[in-house]
């Protein structure tokens, strides 16, 4: 497998901290669906979980045959920050196993104003395979628990879904460009409104263009 990775700092490392949260959320919620059982899945411990988001990433489909989009472009379509907010620089991922491609660039968003927001919005290139978040793309569905929610949403054309943690007071929303490229925004400790604000400081069509 080869790897190119830029150095990840501390905000980064707990960037994927709430990737891998998100992930393991909707597969408990997805088990105890198919089970027909009221009772929640056995957590899983740090290891179990990284390993489950190595599996899921590697996907099942069939080769990519599209070249992908480097991580170095992708960062120019995530969102400029605003007034209120102020980030970091952008990392960046290209993954070759010898069988499947992808790549992703992320940035963290912090509020200035001393509120307690965070939002990461990550940008995956997937070329049209079931790899990283493709992967769960086809099991969301509308759901409404004490713990958590799943609702369908359109942004700027595009198919997504909000994900909302209510335990964590988390927010997830995922938007699928053109069955290739995938959107993550994640919100911790804020509002829904907050998608808002970030959703139109990315450029979805300008992404789908590059399909």
């Amino acid at each position: 497998m080869v790897m190119e990775v830029i150095f990840m700092d501390e905000k980064s490392i707990r960037k994927l901290k709430f990737v891998l949260l998100s992930f393991i959320a909707i597969c408990v919620v997805l088990s105890a669906g198919c089970t027909g059982s009221g009772e929640s899945a056995p957590k899983q411990s740090e290891e179990q979980a990284q390993v489950t988001a190595v599996q899921g990433s590697t996907g099942t489909g069939t080769a990519a045959t599209g070249e992908i989009i480097h991580n170095s472009i992708l960062k120019q379509y995530l969102p400029t920050a605003t007034g209120n907010w102020e980030s970091g620089e952008a990392i960046g991922l290209q993954v070759d196993d010898g069988i499947y491609k992808w790549s992703w660039a992320s940035k963290t968003y912090e509020q200035k104003l001393g509120g307690e927001a965070i939002v990461d919005v990550i940008i995956q290139d997937t070329a049209g395979e079931s790899v990283g978040y493709m992967t769960s793309w086809d099991t969301y569905m509308a759901i409404d628990t004490p713990d958590m929610s799943m609702k369908k949403v359109t942004v700027q054309g595009f198919p997504g879904w909000i994900v909302t943690d209510k335990t964590d007071n988390v927010i997830t929303q995922f938007v699928n460009v053109n069955d290739r490229f995938m959107v993550y925004t994640s919100v911790s400790d804020g509002k829904e409104d907050y998608l808002t604000v970030f959703n139109t400081q990315t450029d979805l069509k300008g992404l789908s263009n590059l399909s």
